[in-house]
């Protein structure tokens, strides 16, 4: 099973998405696009991404 689009929690400071997606680029995992959003609640923004 091939998971194409996946929603993940971020805490909404500098450098955390450069975090998450280190991984997925030594993992070789393509992206094809993604976005990010903060709730009015904040604290943690959410990143949802798209497989390429």
């Amino acid at each position: 099973m091939r998971i194409n689009q996946v929603s993940v929690f971020v805490g909404n400071e500098t450098g955390r998405l450069v975090d998450m997606l280190k991984p997925l680029a030594k993992a070789g995992i393509n992206l094809e696009y993604f976005y990010a959003f903060v709730p009015s609640e904040a604290g943690k923004a959410t990143v949802v991404l798209k497989r390429g």
